[in-house]
């Protein structure tokens, strides 16, 4: 359970950062 939230919460992290990168 634990893992599939640290999944989620790094792939959000990703797309905050490709959304900087892109801005």
């Amino acid at each position: 359970m634990l893992q599939v939230i640290g999944d989620v919460i790094g792939m959000g992290y990703n797309l905050v950062i490709l959304f900087f990168v892109i801005l």
